[in-house]
């Protein structure tokens, strides 16, 4: 077997892991990138169909990160666009506001419904006493009515979490109060705290987040840097808290890589197998490990009927989660006066619907999607379907507070003196965590890359 010193070694080509070999190289450091799959940027990348570019699944991409806006801007300049952020909820068949900034107060709903959430909203103040779970916990705070029309449904199917079964939150558990009736009250007639007002303007790439990667790429190589694709990671040595080699293989057979430093952005439940050889918790599998996503996309020869950027489907009786508008990104990933619509399932790995055959799911959205007229289904020129087994779109910072797992596993790859985890929540952490990664390996401050990129804290890391 040949045997490779490489300086750096960074496992994944997902936007952290070329972020980090796009800053090293910008100091004159050529890393080597071992990536599984044959194209960069993991999830985000663009999918073609014909005459349309578009992402897979939604990408949200958050500009509260100054070092990775300032990345974005200046790989793409004016291919980084501004767009109207507009999330609209769906909801027995009616589109309603998320915020009070379209429509008012009412957010859509019809005078009746309004009234009925504002008495049951009083009810619940009074007959729930001290909250003994989430689901007590939201409903005293805005009534049980209004979390059904605009949370608990999309939330639940989204996360694979009941709220019945969550904790109460912590605010409430140590007896402070956080929100009154008046302020409860406001809180839902301005959008104050909604995503929408949490930065100053929110922007998407003209033909997709994979525009991103893409660049990354192309810049890695002018650079010098290395990309082994359809490479995988066989073995990892550990010996005294130190990375000592990795073994991959690929076409040309096995390679023994000896490395100085590493880079892994590969996820906690595989990184846990690979770098101690234990395998997750079957108490943790349920919502941690084995949740999927399937994306059925629908072209449509006809202008969008509706002006959001994406729909959240908090409908009891809809099988689908999140509808996303991609002709509303303000870029060109999708032909004027035509719709492409990704509709989006979240759910267990075991489920049923992963077995349905493609004309079957699309069948499947066309029908539920109808219960609100989103579309003339005679007008679709031809769907695509995408399944992904394995990918947990609710991954979330909370889950290193409140998983103790990932909590253990995490301060154990802290542990890994050459070896730095920049597997984030959110693109734009996973980024920053890469970009930091980078510049710790370059001043030899790995002590400062974990305070600046702490996986268990909310805010933004701005150094």
């Amino acid at each position: 077997m040949e045997t490779k010193n490489k300086e750096i070694v960074i496992l994944g080509a997902g936007p952290a892991g070329l972020s980090a070999a796009f800053t090293l190289l910008k100091q004159g450091i050529k890393p080597l990138i071992i990536e599984k799959g044959k194209l960069p940027g993991g999830l985000m990348r663009n999918f073609l169909k014909g005459e349309y570019q578009v992402d897979i699944g939604r990408k949200e991409l958050y500009t509260r990160l100054r070092e990775v806006n300032d990345l974005w801007n200046e790989l793409l300049g004016d291919e980084y666009k501004p767009y109207d952020y507009h999330v609209g909820m769906l909801y027995k068949g009616r589109i309603l506001e998320r915020t009070s900034a379209y429509k008012g107060p009412l957010r859509g709903m019809t005078l009746g419904t309004t009234l009925s959430c504002a008495l049951d909203y009083v009810a619940s103040r009074i007959s729930l006493g001290s909250p003994k779970n989430y689901q007590d916990h939201m409903y005293k705070l805005r009534g049980k009515k209004f979390n059904q029309i605009f949370s608990q449904g999309y939330y639940e199917r989204f996360t694979g979490r009941k709220w019945k079964n969550m904790p109460v939150p912590v605010l409430q558990a140590t007896g402070r109060k956080d929100i009154t009736f008046v302020g409860s009250v406001s809180k839902f007639v301005s959008d104050k705290n909604d995503e929408k007002s949490s930065q100053e303007q929110w922007k998407h790439p003209n033909k997709g987040a994979g525009q991103i990667t893409d660049r990354l790429e192309e810049e890695i190589l002018k650079m010098g840097g290395e990309i082994w694709y359809n490479t995988n990671v066989q073995n990892v040595d550990i010996a005294n808290n130190q990375i000592t080699s990795i073994v991959v293989e690929n076409e040309t057979g096995k390679i023994n890589i000896i490395p100085s430093n590493v880079v892994s952005s590969i996820p906690l439940e595989f990184a846990s197998q690979l770098f101690f050889n234990q395998t997750i918790p079957s108490s943790a599998s349920k919502t941690s490990l084995n949740r999927g996503t399937i994306l059925v996309y629908l072209f449509i020869n006809e202008a969008p009927r509706f002006a959001h950027t994406w729909l959240n489907v908090s409908d009891p009786g809809l099988k689908i989660c999140r509808i996303v508008n991609f002709a509303k990104f303000g870029g060109s990933m999708v032909p004027k006066g035509k719709t492409c619509l990704c509709v989006e399932f979240f759910l267990f790995s075991d489920d049923s619907l992963f077995d349905f055959e493609k004309e079957d799911l699309k069948n499947l959205v066309v029908k539920e999607c109808q219960t609100a007229k989103l579309f003339n289904s005679n007008l679709i020129e031809d769907f695509e379907v995408f399944k992904f087994k394995n990918a947990n779109a609710a991954v979330s910072w909370m889950d290193y507070l409140n998983e103790p797992y990932k909590v253990e596993l995490y301060e154990r790859l802290k542990s890994i003196r050459n070896l730095y985890n920049v597997n984030r929540a959110g693109t734009d952490r996973a980024t920053h965590a890469g970009i930091c990664a980078a510049r710790a390996i370059i001043n030899n401050d790995k002590e400062h890359f974990e305070k600046v990129t702490d996986a268990s804290k909310k805010e933004p890391w701005n150094e």
